[in-house]
């Protein structure tokens, strides 16, 4: 009898032997999965990874950008271990990306009123008043805006946020902005006539 040992490939769909006798087939590839999810996370101030990363699947080695902290598009590269290849029968290697998106929060400014005295009604602040910052972030706030006369104006907040080394990382943010509101009202004041009399001179 006649023994022969053949490799399989994905691409092998049958073998046609002239010669009677036995054949013994050796798969030497394994089939792994053909691409990996996508997956997006919200910043929030400590690095961050996919989950395919931290538990990766069997017969791929991932290089590139497999952690990130502030807001973009990473890419990582996904190649077939030794004796692997992806569904298609290939071993070249592919790129998946993941990406960190902006953090959501909203920010108001001070409002804030007086009676008229001639000078420049101010509220240099604002707050956080929905989200919240990422872990170690700070923030110094502020606010612009004026009233002089009797009316009501708007005061704009703004906000600078920094990471622990003092980074500015304001941009790792999607900020709403509610404007606050500046009140001079009017002033009161009484006024008293003099008094005067005179003898009747015609």
């Amino acid at each position: 009898s006649t023994s022969a040992t053949i490799s399989l490939t994905k691409a092998t769909h049958f073998i046609n032997l002239k010669k009677s006798g036995t054949i013994t087939f050796k798969a030497n590839w394994k089939e792994i999965v053909s691409e990996l999810p996508t997956e997006s996370f919200v910043y929030n101030g400590n690095p961050q990874q996919p989950s395919w990363v931290t538990s990766t699947p069997t017969g791929i080695v991932i290089t590139g950008e497999k952690s990130g902290t502030n807001v973009d598009e990473y890419v990582a590269t996904l190649t077939p271990a030794n004796g692997y290849c992806w569904a298609d029968g290939s071993t070249s290697s592919k790129t998946v990306k993941w990406y960190i998106t902006q953090r959501a929060i909203t920010i108001t400014g001070n409002s804030a009123s007086k009676t008229y005295d001639g000078t420049a009604l101010t509220s240099n602040g604002s707050k956080i008043t929905s989200g919240s910052l990422g872990a170690n972030d700070t923030a110094t706030y502020s606010a612009t805006g004026s009233q002089i006369n009797v009316g009501s104006s708007s005061n704009v907040p703004g906000i600078v946020i920094k990471n622990s080394s003092g980074t500015d990382v304001t941009t790792n943010y999607k900020i709403t902005k509610v404007n606050g509101t500046l009140t001079v009202n009017k002033r009161n004041i009484t006024v008293t006539a003099s008094n005067a009399s005179k003898t009747y001179d015609g």
